[in-house]
């Protein structure tokens, strides 16, 4: 009875292994390694991948918003004023580019290092992650979740804005 017992048991822990053994190679197939993928489509929306592109100059945005709708982007820039909570506006720190909205998805208040309101003091450096879209309140109210005030945001409308995951401040921005 013994012999028969250790070769069940033998037979166990082998299966055992190879379950493991199994389950620890198809963890490591990723999404990427299939063929009917397309990795580049699916490198310009994935926020962490360093695909060429992602970190984009205003000036890019600005110039050629249609190219970057829908593109997860980074920018840096000098923050030139706050709009409620949310708002801010930025250009480069040549002021050549001409200004870029960012509106955060979270509240700024307390996040930043901004003096009297909390949020961002004007020429603070300030790196923003988002997606870029085209202003157009109503779109915008019903994908950020919380209303806009149209008196505020009435001069944006059909420009570019970066509808921010995060909004980071910078010690020095080129």
């Amino acid at each position: 009875m013994n012999e028969v017992q250790s070769t069940r048991e033998r037979i166990f822990i082998a299966g055992v292994f190879i379950f493991f053994t199994l389950f620890l190679m198809i963890s490591f197939y990723t999404v990427y390694d299939q063929p009917w993928v397309d990795k580049e489509a699916s490198k310009s929306v994935d926020i962490l991948e360093s695909a060429p592109g992602q970190n984009v100059s205003i000036e890019e945005v600005t110039k050629d918003p249609e190219s970057f709708v829908g593109r997860v982007v980074s920018v840096r820039g000098l923050v030139i004023q706050t709009i409620g909570t949310r708002g801010i506006t930025v250009e480069n720190s040549a002021k050549d580019t001409g200004e870029l909205l960012v509106i955060s998805r979270e509240s700024l208040m307390g996040v930043g290092s901004g003096t009297g309101k909390g949020t961002y003091d004007e020429n603070e450096g300030i790196r923003a992650s988002g997606v870029v879209r085209i202003f157009n309140i109503e779109q915008l109210e019903s994908e950020v979740g919380f209303p806009l005030n149209e008196d505020a945001y009435k001069g944006y409308e059909g420009k570019p804005v970066i509808i921010a995951d995060s909004i980071n401040p910078l010690q020095n921005v080129e």
